[in-house]
């Protein structure tokens, strides 16, 4: 009827908005009418069927599929026999770590600034040496850093989280770091099509898991004597404790050694700094460094082809050789090892994830 009035964005918008006791709220809405006349009933009736199919579908649970589990790809060939690797802060330490038993060493820099790793490296052959990058870097500093390393000629990288995978390291050899948590074959086999050549298994391992895992073959690695990394900090705890409220800047990125974080019960956690070119980071270490060779050698020899790895951070360097050649011979001979002059713990090697 001549009476009627074309529908307005006002009109239906009045009508559509009433949503009684229910738990929705009108945001916005569109009209396309082209002035076309529709009752207030129908928009009654329009906005109860779609609050009503609305409520519906959120009782509803959607149907998830679930297919099998893919099959593993043959894994790359392992190693007949395992390597024994050394990480060092200390690119000084390298001949003498190799001379101790140790088929491949790690250099782990705690300044990773270019003027500062040039200085470090002048005298030393990078050929033999693999170069551990930073677990967490800017983009244009990650860069910058892989070219530094391609200009070097290292033997190859360890990798400290999956985007580095991305890096241009022109074919070097590339393996992950325990950083990245491998727990299992597929997250392994994962990184291996990614053009890794040895993967680092999760320090989270039991014996049960890590047994699982290399019943699929494949170049694994794994961490059998260090501190475990227990946070990555982006503030200074010098500059916390201190209460100050300048920046880096102001401290210069001192030389000297950071104190250690006390807990409640008296147990020293290490801090270790490193240097980057956006300042420090700071990394906090388990109280106790891990050791699987004293009560864990039987289950390790059980994968000779499993790589074996020492992370050293502030120890002593005789004290890093005596070790190396304490892993040789735990990897090669039976019979009792030296003990170690500290306390150390076997990790989650003898039971399950906590």
């Amino acid at each position: 009827p001549a009476a009627q009035r074309a529908l307005d964005a006002s009109t239906a918008c009045k009508q559509v908005e009433k949503m009684g006791d229910t738990p929705y709220v009108l945001q916005g809405l569109r009209l396309h009418s082209q002035g076309a006349f529709v009752p207030v009933s129908a928009l009654n009736a329009l906005r109860r069927d779609a609050l009503e199919n609305l409520a519906r579908a959120r009782r509803e649970r959607p149907v998830r599929s679930v297919g099998p589990v893919p099959q593993l790809a043959p894994a790359p060939q392992a190693l007949s026999k395992g390597l024994l690797i050394a990480q060092t802060p200390e690119i000084a330490m390298v001949q003498r770590l190799v001379a101790a038993g140790a088929d491949c060493v790690y250099w782990a820099p705690e300044d990773v600034r270019p003027d500062a790793l040039s200085e470090a490296l002048a005298g030393h052959d990078a050929g033999s040496v693999w170069f551990v990058l930073p677990q967490c870097l800017p983009t244009v500093e990650s860069e910058g850093l892989a070219r530094w390393i391609r200009a070097r000629g290292f033997a190859g990288v360890v990798l400290a989280n999956p985007g580095q995978c991305a890096l241009d390291f022109a074919g070097l050899p590339r393996v992950t770091d325990g950083t990245l948590n491998v727990f299992n074959a597929h997250a392994a086999q994962t990184l291996l099509l990614a053009g890794c050549s040895r993967v680092t298994l999760s320090p989270e391992l039991n014996a049960q898991e890590l047994a699982e895992v290399q019943a699929h073959g494949g170049p694994w690695e794994l961490v059998v004597y260090g501190r475990t990394q227990l946070m990555l900090l982006s503030h200074c705890p010098r500059r916390v404790a201190a209460e100050r409220e300048d920046g880096c800047d102001a401290c210069g990125q001192r030389a000297d050694a950071l104190p250690d974080l006390i807990d409640r019960k008296g147990y020293a956690f290490p801090l270790r700094r490193l240097r980057t070119g956006t300042g420090c980071q700071v990394r906090l270490y388990n109280s106790l460094p891990t050791d699987l060779l004293e009560k864990q050698r039987k289950a390790l020899r059980r994968h000779p082809a499993l790589s074996w790895r020492l992370c050293f951070t502030q120890e002593d360097p005789a004290l890093c050789v005596l070790m190396v050649a304490r892993a040789r011979a735990a990897m090669e001979m039976d019979g009792p090892l030296e003990p170690l002059p500290f306390a150390t713990t076997a990790g989650h090697m003898a039971r399950g994830v906590e």
